[in-house]
């Protein structure tokens, strides 16, 4: 049977496309549960998938930093799409946060391996 290098490249390539969709499917839902984690107190679930660097963020710092957003912004309020960008290999997904008149952005960073490697909160200009 007489292989056709453009048939392999393309299955190659579908096989690559499945796997980056569905680890950029496992970052969407790791960041939705993180964000519901926060919303509902669950401090200690919120960092369930964190990485060895971020489980310096204990459920005590997740608390305070959270319970301080609607003192300095207002009260949180609706959660808009979430978006996902790739850089370096990892998927950073972003969902703007309604702050009383303000919105800000949870940004959370996941690696390949499937751990969160990084998660901020900032006002958007």
């Amino acid at each position: 049977m007489k292989h056709r290098p453009w048939l392999v490249a393309t299955l190659f390539f579908l096989s690559a496309a499945s796997a980056l969709s569905a680890q950029a499917a496992d970052c969407k839902a790791m960041s939705s549960k993180l964000l519901d984690d926060l919303d509902h107190g669950q401090y200690a679930a919120a960092g369930a998938d964190f990485d060895t660097k971020m489980k310096v963020l204990t459920p005590e710092r997740l608390q305070s930093f959270w319970e301080k957003l609607p003192e300095r912004w207002g009260a949180l309020g609706a959660r808009d799409n979430a978006r996902l960008v790739q850089k370096d290999g990892n998927d950073i997904v972003v969902t703007p946060l309604h702050f009383g008149d303000k919105v800000a952005n949870a940004v959370v960073v996941c690696t390949p391996a499937g751990q969160i490697s990084g998660f901020h909160v900032f006002l958007q200009p």
